[in-house]
């Protein structure tokens, strides 16, 4: 359904078009262009810049960044900061703000899957017990989707609003200057909008099930899969403890996946890799306005944690809401104009810097 081969690199209609053009080919290339401007203009910086490009990120660095990450520790380096991918500069995605606004990353989700297990005696479906393998999986499921971890607003999300609500109308300023008394109608409306409800708590996400062989069969074994998101300041135990404590059930088993991932710590705001941030967004992005941001995914900056505790996540790419689903969709792409800002971004933050 691609209007242009999707590896194919079309440059048409003002656009840059294939697979990764948003995510993330464009902070390869911007920098490393960004750089070659640089060096034929003879350039010397105040401070060494590295630049680590990994891989496999999408999969988790094990033979990218994480790699890269151990050599440098082993190497005895210390960052004054990390710049990897997260936000972006949005428009029409924040409710009550007009202008563009720089979402800075400066914390992000952690994960963890866990799988539900039913094993009992199989047989006929004519002489049914009250409730099957795949009724008690399903009851599980059903329970943990119903009594959700509860919302929380504090850390990033507390930040992201502290530093919009000035630029909203009068009535969201009156709200988020009262966080004391409004935060439960906040975290009402929230509730029902996932985008919004992902940012204050820990979300769970049914994303697997199964059981069963054949219609008239009664299965001896059902299992399904729930993905969790986990806030900063919670924990995967948390998370495990919930899932047990909601599901009270002896029959059905509880079994993490894998090793799962903590949430990041949350990067402190009042330092120069933050201001660094703010003055070259500004000066690319004049009519954005720049807000801490938790991202609600994953990126290789996590395993730069031995390097600096002050790890931002920005890429300048300019989205609104119908560019956001091109992410690893059909039709990414790039506008030509925007990656001349991207280049213009990391040109300024190298002089800035």
């Amino acid at each position: 359904n691609w209007t242009h081969p999707p590896f194919g690199g079309v440059v048409a209609d003002g656009f840059v078009w294939g697979r990764g053009a948003m995510d993330d080919k464009i902070g390869v290339l911007a920098i490393l262009e960004a750089t070659e401007l640089l060096l034929a203009d003879g350039f010397q910086p105040r401070r060494s810049f590295l630049f680590a490009f990994g891989h496999d990120e999408e999969v988790g660095g094990p033979n990218g960044a994480t790699v890269v990450a151990a050599t440098l520790a082993a190497r005895g380096i210390e960052a004054e900061f990390v710049l990897d991918e997260g936000g972006s500069v949005v428009y029409g995605s924040v409710p009550g703000v007009d202008k563009h606004v720089a979402l800075v990353g400066t914390a992000e989700k952690g994960y963890v899957s866990l799988a539900l297990e039913v094993e009992v005696e199989g047989g006929h479906s004519s002489t049914p017990p009250e409730q099957t393998a795949v009724g008690l999986v399903s009851a599980a499921v059903a329970r943990l989707e119903s009594r959700q971890m509860p919302m929380s607003l504090r850390g990033p999300v507390r930040q992201t609003l502290d530093y919009l609500g000035p630029e909203m109308p009068f009535t969201h300023r009156l709200v988020m200057a009262n966080l004391w008394l409004f935060q439960p109608v906040i975290e009402r409306v929230a509730a029902g909008v996932p985008a919004l409800a992902a940012t204050m708590r820990t979300t769970t996400a049914a994303t697997m099930i199964e059981g069963g062989v054949k219609e008239n069969v009664l299965p001896s074994s059902a299992r399904a899969v729930l993905n969790f998101r986990i806030l900063p300041g919670e924990s995967v135990q948390d998370v495990k403890d919930h899932v047990r404590r909601v599901v009270a059930d002896d029959r059905v088993r509880v079994e993490v996946i894998g090793v799962g991932r903590e949430p990041s710590t949350e990067s402190p705001l009042d330092v120069e890799g933050f201001a660094l941030l703010q003055r070259t967004i500004g000066e690319v992005f004049p009519d954005a306005v720049v807000a801490p941001y938790l991202v609600l995914g994953g990126t290789d900056s996590r395993h730069y944690s031995d390097l600096t505790r002050n790890i931002y996540r920005f890429a300048p790419i300019v989205a609104g809401p119908t560019d956001l689903p091109r992410i690893h969709g059909t039709d990414e792409r790039m506008s030509v104009e925007n990656y001349g800002q991207a280049v213009e971004f990391f040109v300024g933050l190298l002089r800035n810097g």
